[in-house]
């Protein structure tokens, strides 16, 4: 058994040469490897800070606060083992809140690059603006409202921990929906108003998750119908300005009328959002799966995105398999990424958030019966 304590080591010693093949060791082997992106407890301001990568030899890695809360829910389902390490990136996000950031909200978190040696941190600067750099407002602050509800069900000692926080959770939730324009989606941040699916369906799952967070953890009744209201509202938004009836698609951002089945990236796989979260009725859910398949049968042999030269690994389309029931690409994916990523040492672009999905698609996987 591998120390899980040893958080900066070589990507050559990580345990890729090994070969999971049931679901809970693909789980666990993701699950440790995100650990070894996670600056160690005790090692200055970027203490709990994960990185998209492990740490090279300079090491110093790039935080994307998105994906490192999707790394963090990732390495929930590892098991116990793991919920310190969770504690400590909830402990880092909360820490670097913005009070406020540089366009006046408050709650947002921007990139940062840390030093896993020295402990160390400093703001990605972003050269358009000379300030702080950060992808989004609404979709940050979305999937960490959804890490919180995920680390209140798997570890209910820590509720008193949140408990502690409501204001801030506050604060974070608001920050989701600051940017919210008149036709109910929210824009990207509020100095970019570009109104994208997946950054609204985000969101939206953030704030139902908030209100299940208000009705479970804080016991206020009042606070979870008002975000579930929210919620709601937000989701009506997304099926009045981004569903295309003409298409029968979802529109990858509100200002692209005409999606198209025939662009991999962002038209075809902005279909799987809405089957990841549930947003839409089933009906629709399960004809989108039928047609994105229809279009991109090859997506699970995971060997290259097969709609640019680049390859890329997008386990999200495994996750979104799972939901939809289609096991034999479930298990298609979870092989074949096990030997075009894995066994080779989970070369960049493979990252943490990469890992955590790919243990998201093996937990569902292991859920429906499908996989020890």
């Amino acid at each position: 058994m591998l120390l899980i304590g040893l958080a900066v080591m070589p990507l050559m010693a990580l345990p890729a040469a090994s070969a999971p093949r049931t679901a809970s060791e693909i789980i666990g082997d993701e699950a440790y490897w995100i650990s070894q992106a996670q600056v160690p407890p005790g090692r200055g301001l970027a203490s709990g800070a994960i990185a998209q990568h492990v740490f090279d030899n300079a090491n110093e890695g790039y935080v994307s606060p998105y994906d490192a809360t999707i790394a963090a829910r990732g390495m929930l389902l590892g098991g116990s083992r793991y919920h310190p390490k969770v504690k400590a990136w909830i402990d880092w996000y909360f820490t670097n809140l913005n009070w406020p950031d540089y366009t006046g909200l408050h709650g947002t978190v921007h990139d940062y690059r840390v030093n896993a040696h020295t402990g160390s941190q400093r703001l990605v600067i972003d050269p358009l603006t000379g300030q702080g750099r950060y992808d989004s407002t609404d979709a940050y602050a979305g999937v960490f409202l959804s890490l919180l509800r995920d680390y209140a069900e798997r570890v209910p000692a820590g509720r008193s921990q949140l408990i502690q926080r409501r204001y801030l959770i506050d604060v974070i939730a608001n920050a989701a929906i600051a940017t919210k324009h008149a036709n109910g989606l929210t824009g990207a941040r509020p100095d970019w108003g570009g109104e994208y699916l997946l950054d609204n369906i985000d969101a939206e799952q953030g704030l139902r998750d908030y209100a299940w967070l208000a009705a479970n953890v804080f016991d206020d009744s009042a606070l979870a119908i008002y975000w579930q209201d929210e919620a709601n509202s937000l989701q009506a938004a997304i099926e009045r300005e981004l569903w295309s009836p003409e298409k029968g698609l979802y529109r990858w951002a509100s200002d692209q009328p005409s999606p198209s089945l025939g662009t991999f990236y962002p038209d075809a796989t902005a279909q799987t959002w809405p089957i990841v979260y549930g947003n839409a009725d089933p009906a629709r859910r399960t004809a989108l799966w039928k047609k994105f398949n229809q279009a991109w049968p090859q997506w699970s042999n995971s060997a290259a995105n097969p709609g640019t030269p680049d390859p890329q690994p997008w386990p999200v389309l495994a996750v979104a398999a799972a939901v939809a029931g289609d096991r034999k690409q479930v298990l298609t994916y979870l092989e074949r990424s096990q030997s075009t990523w894995i066994v080779s040492g989970r070369r960049w672009p493979w990252a943490v958030n990469d890992s955590a999905l790919r243990a998201m698609a093996a937990a569902k996987a292991r859920d429906s019966g499908w996989s020890a």
